[in-house]
C-alpha cells in the first residue's frame, strides 16, 4: 500500500482516502466505513456512527464527503445537507469532496492518479489533530467497471497510413515519368522542324536563360569579373550541373572502343555522325564526331576530336560524306609531349596520301603569325574537292589564347575565306573536340547572330547549355567559358569604337564643306 502525507488545517481533522493500488484510469467516487474515533471532548469514545450509516446507505449512489468534525459537534452531511440532525447543532459546513483516481499527471509515488479498469481496490481514511492521527480498517472490496478501448481507430491508421504512403510516391514516380516522356516527344518533334536529317535527333535544351543585353553587355561582363571571376564561377558551375548525360552506348560498344582518343568524351546516340558502312563485315559507321547546331542550320558544325592512326581514314571519308569543305584545326599535333592530333594532311605538296580510297594533296600552304591557311584537293576516282584547312597555333591545351583578338581575327578569316556552302557542315576539332571547339563554335554562331539578324540581346549560358545537349563538355573550362566572355565583349567595344569614328569622320568632313 502507498504511503500518504497527513496534513493538519486549523487544528480540524481531515480525512484522506488513500488507495491501496496505484495507476490506471479516473476511479469511482467512494464513500468511505470510517471507524475513527475524536479526541478531547465528550464524543471522544464514541465512533462515528453516522459516517457508518451514510457509508451503508449511498454506496455507488453518491461521492462521499470528506466532514472536518469540530470539537464540540459532529456533522454529518450530504450533499451540503445534514444527514442526522440528532448529531447535534448544524455548524456551517466545510465539506470538501475527494474523488479517488482524479490525477492523470502523477509524477511520484503516492499520487492520487487514475485507476485501472476493472481492478477491485480497497480503500481506508485517515483521520488527523493537531494531537495525532488514527485511520479506519479497510473498506470491502471495490472494483472498477470494465472500459473497453476502441482501439480499431488505431488498427486502421496503422493499416491505411503505410498504404498512402506508397500510393504518394508511384502518383510522384508516374508523374516525373511521364513528364519525360512528353519532353522527349516535344523534343523530337522540334528537332524534326529544324531541318535535322539522316535520322539525327538534336535536342533543344529546357534550361534557364540568362540574356544579357547588347547595350549592357560591356557592363555586365566587368561585373562578372569582379570578386576573382566570382560570378562566372557561379554560372559555370550550374552549367556542370544542369549539363544532360545523354545515351552514349553506341560508342562504347567493344568494337568501337579503340577508336575513341578519350574515354570520358563520347558522342552521344541521338547527335553522333554516322557514316556509310563499308563492304567488310565489321563495324564501320562509327566516328567520335557530332552534329552542333549554329546560326543557320540544325547541323551547322561538326564537332570531332583529333584523328587516331586508326581513324585517319575514317577522318577523311567523313569530310567527304558529310560534303565539308572547311576544317578549322585548334589544336598542335604534338603539346607537352603528347600526341594531340595524327597529322591527317600531306607534308608537301609533290606527295598525297592515300586514305582509303580518298586521295588528299597540298595544292598550297599560307604561313601567318597565328594559324596557317591549307588549301588540299580530295579526290575520290575521277572527282575532286577543294577543302580549306584553318590551323590556329595560339591556343594551349585547357587555356586559352592569350588576346581575344587572335581568335576573333581566326573566325573572321575563316568566314572570310570559306565559300558558302548550304550543304555541307564546317568540321571544328581540336583534341577532344570538346573544349577549344566548343568555344570556336560558340563565339562563331554569336558573331553570326549579331551580324545577320541584329539581335539585342545574348545569351551565351544558354547557348552552351543547347551544345552540350549534342556533345557533352562542350566549352569544357571555366577559363574558356570567361574568355568566350570575354571575346564578345572587346567584339562589341571594337564595334562601338568604329561606329564612333566614322560618326567622327562625317562630322569633320561636314564641318569642311560648311
Amino acid at each position: 500500500m502507498a504511503s500518504s502525507s497527513f496534513y493538519i488545517l486549523e487544528d480540524y481533522p481531515k480525512i484522506v482516502l488513500q488507495p491501496s493500488a496505484v495507476s490506471g484510469q479516473p476511479g469511482p467516487q467512494f464513500p468511505i466505513v470510517s471507524q475513527n474515533y475524536l479526541e478531547g471532548d465528550s464524543h471522544q469514545e464514541q465512533p462515528l456512527a453516522h459516517q457508518q450509516q451514510y457509508a451503508r446507505r449511498t454506496h455507488y449512489d453518491h461521492p462521499w464527503h470528506i466532514v472536518y468534525l469540530s470539537d464540540r459537534d459532529v456533522m454529518c452531511t450530504k450533499n451540503t445537507q445534514p444527514l442526522h440532525r440528532s448529531c447535534g447543532q448544524v455548524l456551517p459546513p466545510d465539506v470538501i469532496q475527494f474523488v479517488v483516481g482524479r490525477r492523470s499527471d502523477c509524477q511520484r509515488e503516492g499520487c492520487n492518479e487514475f485507476l485501472n479498469s476493472g481492478t477491485p481496490y480497497r480503500f481506508k481514511a485517515y483521520v488527523c489533530t493537531a494531537a495525532g492521527c488514527t485511520d479506519t480498517l479497510y473498506s470491502r472490496i471495490i472494483r472498477t467497471d470494465n472500459v473497453q478501448v476502441d482501439k480499431s481507430g488505431i488498427l486502421i491508421g496503422v493499416i491505411v497510413f503505410p498504404i498512402l504512403v506508397v500510393i504518394i510516391i508511384l502518383i510522384v514516380i508516374a508523374l516525373i515519368t511521364s513528364r519525360r516522356r512528353i519532353v522527349k516527344l516535344f523534343r523530337r518533334i522540334a528537332s524534326t522542324t529544324e531541318g535535322t536529317t539522316e535520322g539525327i535527333e538534336l535536342l533543344p535544351a529546357e534550361i534557364p536563360t540568362r540574356p544579357i543585353h547588347l547595350s549592357d553587355f560591356v557592363t555586365q561582363v566587368e561585373r562578372m569579373h569582379q570578386d576573382s571571376n566570382l560570378l562566372f564561377s557561379e554560372e559555370y558551375k550550374l552549367i556542370t550541373k544542369l549539363s544532360p548525360k545523354h545515351d552514349t552506348t553506341i560508342a562504347e560498344l567493344p568494337a568501337y572502343r579503340n577508336k575513341n582518343r578519350y574515354t570520358n568524351v563520347l558522342p552521344f546516340n541521338h547527335s553522333r555522325v554516322k557514316l556509310l558502312p563499308l563492304d567488310d563485315d565489321e563495324p564501320s559507321d562509327y566516328i567520335n564526331a557530332s552534329f552542333i547546331p549554329g546560326h543557320k542550320s540544325a547541323r551547322e558544325y561538326i564537332a570531332a576530336q583529333g584523328p587516331l592512326e586508326c581513324t585517319l581514314d575514317d577522318f577523311w571519308r567523313m569530310i567527304w560524306e558529310k560534303r565539308v569543305i572547311a576544317v578549322v584545326m585548334l589544336t598542335q599535333c604534338m603539346e607537352k609531349g603528347k600526341v594531340k592530333c595524327e597529322e591527317y594532311w600531306p607534308s608537301d605538296s609533290s606527295t598525297p596520301r592515300m586514305f582509303g580510297d580518298l586521295q588528299v594533296s597540298l595544292r598550297s600552304e599560307s604561313n601567318l603569325p597565328d594559324y596557317v591557311i591549307r588549301v588540299m584537293d580530295l579526290k575520290l576516282g575521277t572527282k575532286i574537292r577543294t577543302i580549306y584547312q584553318f590551323h590556329f597555333l595560339k591556343w594551349p591545351d585547357f587555356g586559352c589564347p592569350e588576346q581575344t583578338c587572335l581568335l576573333l581575327k581566326l573566325v573572321a578569316a575563316v568566314r572570310d575565306h570559306t565559300p558558302l556552302n548550304p550543304n555541307g557542315p564546317m568540321v571544328i576539332h581540336c583534341s577532344a573536340g570538346v573544349g577549344r571547339s566548343g568555344t570556336y563554335i560558340a563565339l562563331d554562331t554569336l558573331l553570326q547572330q549579331i551580324k545577320e539578324e541584329g539581335l539585342e540581346e545574348v545569351d551565351i549560358f544558354t547557348l552552351v547549355m543547347n551544345m552540350r545537349e549534342n556533345r557533352p563538355l562542350m566549352v569544357q573550362r571555366e577559363n574558356q567559358y570567361i574568355y568566350l566572355h570575354d571575346c564578345l565583349r572587346d567584339y562589341l567595344h571594337d564595334e562601338s569604337e568604329d561606329e564612333n569614328s566614322i560618326q567622327e569622320d562625317e562630322h569633320i568632313y561636314q564641318n569642311q564643306t560648311a
